[in-house]
C-alpha cells in the first residue's frame, strides 16, 4: 500500500504525542527532569536584562524584540520573530527564502544589530565565483610556511572570534549565498555541523596570517556561531540540494496584495541604527544566552515544531 498520498493524516497523532510530552515535562520537578538546568548560572540564562527592563522569559524576550524592531520601521508578520529566533536555537544554520525585496536580508540585519555588540555579526554577499572554500576559509600561503592567507570575507577572523568569546553569540549574514553552487564554498561547514567534527585548514606546523593572528591547522565549529542565509528563487540562482536543506531550517517569505499596499501607504527606510544593542545585556552589553548545549523552552519548542510544518509569511521589510 502506496502511503504517500496522505501521509498527512499521521501527523496529528504525532504532534498530539508530542504536546503531551511537553506538558509532563513543565510537570516535572527538577530532580525529576535531568534536562532541565541545574546550575544557578543555567537557571539565570533565562532571566536576562535587555536595556533597562528585566526579561523574565521568552514571551518578553520576543515582545521586546519586536516592539524594537517595529519603531526602527521594518514591518514584518505577526510570530514571525518567534519562529526565526525558534529556528536559530533549534540549529545554527538558517535559510530565508522567497522572493527579491520581500525583506529577509533585512530581518537578519535587524536581529543581528538588536541582539550583537560589537564586532560579532558580518554580513558577506555571495559571488557568483565562489567555487571553492577560499572565500569563507582561506588558504595556506604555498610560498612562506609560516603564513596563512585569511580571506577578504572576514568568516574565519569571525570564526576565531567566536571560539575565543564562548559567552557571546556571532551572527554570519551570507546573503543570496545561492547565487553560487552551495555546496562547492559551504561543504566544510555543513559536513562539521552535522558530525560536530573539525574543519581541516592545512597541515604542518602553526601558521600566522599577516597581521600576526595565529591560525590553527584544525578549526571544531564554535557552538555560539550562527549562520543566517538569503536565498532568491529566479533563474539567477540555484536551488539547495537536499543535504543542504536537511541540515536547515527554512523560513519562506510570501508577500499577498495587502502587505505590499500597507508598505505603499506608508514608504520609509528602515533607521537600522536604532536597534544598535538595544538586545544586549545590562550595562557591559551581553546578549541573552542563545547557546545550543541549553534545552529549549517548551512555549519555543512547540513553536519550532509548527514552523517546520507550515511557512511562515511576511510582509515586505521597509527596503
Amino acid at each position: 500500500m502506496d502511503c504517500r498520498a496522505d501521509w498527512r493524516r499521521f501527523l496529528p497523532p504525532a504532534m498530539d504525542l508530542y504536546e503531551d510530552f511537553l506538558k509532563w515535562r513543565e510537570q516535572q520537578t527538577p530532580a525529576q527532569a535531568p534536562l532541565q538546568p541545574t546550575s544557578s548560572a543555567q537557571a539565570s540564562a533565562t532571566i536576562v536584562k535587555v536595556g533597562q527592563n528585566p526579561i523574565n522569559d521568552f514571551s518578553d524576550f520576543i515582545k521586546k524584540l519586536e516592539d524594537d524592531i517595529r519603531g526602527a520601521g521594518p514591518v514584518y508578520a505577526e510570530g514571525l520573530m518567534r519562529r526565526f529566533v525558534c529556528a536559530q536555537l533549534a540549529k545554527p544554520f538558517v535559510v530565508l527564502t522567497g522572493l527579491s525585496g520581500s525583506g529577509k536580508t533585512k530581518l537578519a540585519q535587524a536581529f543581528t544589530e538588536w541582539i550583537a555588540v560589537e564586532n560579532t555579526a558580518k554580513i558577506v554577499p555571495v559571488g557568483a565565483d565562489w567555487t571553492n572554500s577560499e572565500k569563507m576559509l582561506g588558504y595556506p600561503n604555498a610560498l612562506d610556511p609560516d603564513k596563512y592567507v585569511l580571506p577578504d570575507t572576514g568568516v574565519l577572523k569571525l570564526m576565531l572570534d567566536a571560539r575565543d568569546n564562548p559567552g557571546l553569540p556571532f551572527f554570519l549574514i551570507l546573503d543570496e549565498m545561492n547565487l553560487s553552487h552551495v555546496e562547492r564554498y559551504f561543504a566544510d561547514f555543513l559536513s562539521t555541523m552535522e558530525s560536530e567534527g573539525t574543519i581541516k585548514l592545512y597541515d604542518g606546523k602553526e601558521r600566522f596570517a599577516d597581521d600576526g593572528t595565529p591560525v590553527p591547522s584544525t578549526l571544531e565549529w564554535p557552538k555560539n556561531l550562527f549562520v543566517i542565509g538569503t536565498m532568491n528563487v529566479d533563474e539567477t540562482t540555484y536551488m539547495f540540494s537536499p543535504k543542504v536543506l536537511d541540515r536547515a531550517q527554512v523560513i519562506e517569505f510570501r508577500v499577498g496584495k495587502q502587505d505590499i499596499e500597507g508598505f505603499l501607504d506608508a514608504p520609509g527606510a528602515p533607521d537600522m541604527t536604532a536597534l544598535k544593542g538595544k538586545g544586549a545585556r545590562g550595562e557591559n552589553p551581553r546578549p541573552p544566552s542563545l547557546r545550543r548545549s541549553r534545552p529549549p523552552l517548551p512555549e519555543c519548542s512547540r513553536i519550532s515544531r509548527s514552523s517546520a510544518l507550515s511557512s511562515a509569511t511576511a510582509a515586505p521589510g521597509r527596503l
